[in-house]
């Protein structure tokens, strides 16, 4: 029984689940993005947003921007980020995006239309580099996290989906993979792609959402207009494919434990 645990052991250790294949480094990147919200009256029109600024630094990017101001009967408060963190845990490299936008009314007011867009953009590179596997040796990259979408409106709206896409790109600038998540309110997701140890892997990643207001029948307010927020968070990670003689291994393991334990009945 002891070789054929010790068996096991090797076929589970080949098959890399208790190691850590690779991990990642940040080589370059930047960020953008804005806000822009307005709301038109018959006879005013108001207008909101701003940029995000650029502050990333060594391992990690990040794209920040907020602001309170007053128009008119109107106020508004926003705040927007973007962030790909590679130095706290470069085997887990987290991905977050958020949003938050409240529009207020001072006094009662008459919409006639309006518009409420977000969008913020990273194009990040990044290495995988090696954890003692060698150079071309095949690898799983797979995101996974929650996104969270929260929405509220006294006007008329129509709003499609808070949503992230994610294109990766690798030599030659190639497509490798490409995918889009899109929620009203909650999801879930993960997914992954192939690669080897020792490519650099071009990110482009988009968050975004898009409202547009509609004329109001009466005057709406004093008091919130819309609220919306958005919240998207994730972790790429990195883990070994195993080999078909590696799956050999393991099923043979299985097997002998399996033959154990009949003999064992018998």
């Amino acid at each position: 029984m002891n070789l054929i645990k010790t068996t096991l052991a090797l076929a589970l250790a080949s098959l890399g689940l208790n190691a850590q294949a690779a991990h990642f480094s940040l080589i370059s990147g930047s960020v953008s993005g804005s806000t822009n919200t307005n709301i038109n009256e018959l006879a005013a029109s108001w207008n909101f947003g701003g940029t995000l600024d650029d502050l990333s630094g060594s391992g990690y990017l990040l794209g920040v921007g907020g602001g309170e101001s007053l128009a008119g009967s109107v106020s508004n408060v926003w705040s927007q980020s973007l962030l790909l963190d590679a130095a706290s845990d470069p085997s887990n490299v987290l991905i977050q995006g958020s949003r938050s936008m409240s529009l207020d009314a001072i006094q009662p007011v008459m919409v006639n239309s309006g518009s409420d867009t977000m969008y913020s953009q990273m194009l990040a590179a990044l290495r995988i580099e090696s954890d003692g596997e060698a150079d071309g040796s095949a690898v799983r990259v797979s995101f996974s996290g929650t996104f969270d979408n929260i929405f509220s409106s006294a006007l008329t709206t129509i709003s499609p989906p808070s949503f992230l896409s994610l294109i990766v790109r690798g030599d030659g600038n190639s497509t490798i993979a490409e995918y889009e998540v899109a929620t009203f309110d909650s999801e879930v997701f993960s997914f992954s792609f192939d690669s080897t140890i020792g490519t650099e892997l071009r990110l482009d990643i988009g968050f975004g959402s898009s409202t547009s207001i509609g004329m109001s029948m009466a005057p709406t307010g004093p008091g919130n207009l819309i609220e919306s927020t958005a919240l998207v968070s994730g972790a790429l990670s990195v883990t070994p494919v195993p080999e078909p003689e590696q799956y050999a291994l393991l099923l043979a393991g299985l097997g002998l434990i399996g033959a154990a334990a009949r003999r064992r009945r018998g």
